[in-house]
């Protein structure tokens, strides 16, 4: 998320009043030391449910892939279909790599792989990407557990994050943990805390009560947090 001068000004005298004497005179002018990026959550049911199918989808390629490479291991012989294709794939990538001038990095690497074996290489690389799309589908599943199942809302995740990192900021910055609270009369914020986020949500356009986010940061603080990441 990218601000421009005035946002990055308004957002500058808000975190200004909560940073340590130490670092007043430091670089702080862009904000540097707040992260107001989105975290990697979906904004919807929809995206979310659109990457998971991409990912299973992607499974199952590297999973049949994988299983012709496989088959052609410790097998010769003209029975043996994944073994003839592995073996014209392999020579015909080295023919196509053998005369052809390096100009840049990513041509040695493809050469290198061909020498190696085009379809050797590939069977270890399907194995990594096997691994890691198995680890972003156990993520997905966990996220779908906790934010898409239910019938309610789910919470505004950027709201959420945006609350907790400023909470952390303030107590890391003031060595106090910081508190919420708002008016009897209207729902106005009535602590430092409560006041700069709902400054920091007008800022950064989010369109959220400032509230229960505010709320849920507060209850996700421990002692860690007053000493910040140091």
């Amino acid at each position: 998320m990218k601000l421009d001068s005035d946002q990055n000004e308004r957002l500058e005298k808000v975190l200004q009043r909560f940073r340590k004497d130490s670092d007043q005179d430091q670089d702080a002018s862009n904000c540097r030391d707040f992260d107001i990026s989105k975290p990697n959550l979906h904004d919807n049911k929809q995206a979310f449910l659109r990457e998971k199918q991409v990912v299973e989808e992607g499974l199952a390629s590297a999973k049949q892939l994988n299983k012709l490479l496989v088959g052609s291991l410790g097998a010769s012989g003209d029975l043996n279909a994944a073994a003839n294709i592995c073996a014209f794939v392999d020579q015909h990538s080295r023919s196509r790599n053998r005369n052809r001038i390096v100009w840049s990095i990513d041509q040695l690497i493809r050469n290198n792989v061909s020498d190696a074996g085009l379809t050797f290489v590939l069977n270890f690389i399907l194995a990594d990407l096997r691994f890691a799309l198995l680890a972003r589908h156990r993520e997905l599943e966990t996220q779908e557990k906790v934010f898409w199942s239910g019938t309610n809302r789910p919470p505004n995740h950027f709201a959420r994050t945006i609350a907790h990192r400023l909470a952390r900021f303030i107590a890391s910055g003031t060595g106090q943990m910081p508190t919420f609270g708002t008016s009897r009369h209207g729902g106005h914020p009535s602590t430092d805390y409560g006041r700069a986020l709902q400054e920091v949500f007008e800022i950064l356009e989010i369109e959220a009560d400032f509230r229960r986010p505010g709320q849920w940061a507060i209850s996700q603080l421990t002692d860690d947090d007053l000493y910040g990441e140091d």
